[in-house]
């Protein structure tokens, strides 16, 4: 997948909460974005404790992963687009399959990536959620324009 451009300037003011069952992946990541400038508020390894993260610390942006034990990515972003329909969704997990990513969507995320894709490419989905856009993976938008 090719690198997309991204205004990293524009990303000092977007507050990111990053959610993820995976401790090690979930720590690399923050590294990652904050040494690209990207303004972390918190972490959370559950969907319910990133229901609670979101209501304590309004993040603009939620990074988050479908596949997690307890409250899942599905249905804490159906429940953020209730309590907090002001921050974004972005998915970011491994999963490639139909209906995961028509339920995400569905749900109310506004872009899903796979974590294999680059930091650039993941700095432009932070930055086009932020401004109330929606950014795919290109693999993933061509299967879902198949259906």
């Amino acid at each position: 997948m090719s690198s997309l451009s991204v205004d990293r300037r524009a990303l000092e003011d977007v507050r990111v909460l990053i959610v993820d069952d995976h401790d090690l992946f979930r720590s690399g990541l923050r590294n990652l974005l904050e040494e690209e400038g990207v303004q972390i508020v918190g972490e959370c390894d559950d969907g319910e404790n990133a229901l609670r993260a979101i209501r304590e610390l309004a993040p603009d942006v939620v990074v988050m992963d479908l596949n997690m034990p307890g409250v899942g990515g599905v249905e804490a972003t159906r429940q953020i687009a209730m309590i907090a329909p002001l921050t974004r969704v972005l998915v970011l997990t491994i999963s490639d399959q139909d209906a995961d990513v028509l339920e995400a969507i569905l749900a109310g995320a506004c872009g899903y990536l796979l974590k294999d894709s680059s930091i650039d490419d993941l700095i432009a989905g932070i930055n086009a959620a932020a401004i109330g856009e929606a950014l795919v993976s290109p693999a993933i938008a061509a299967k879902v324009l198949q259906h």
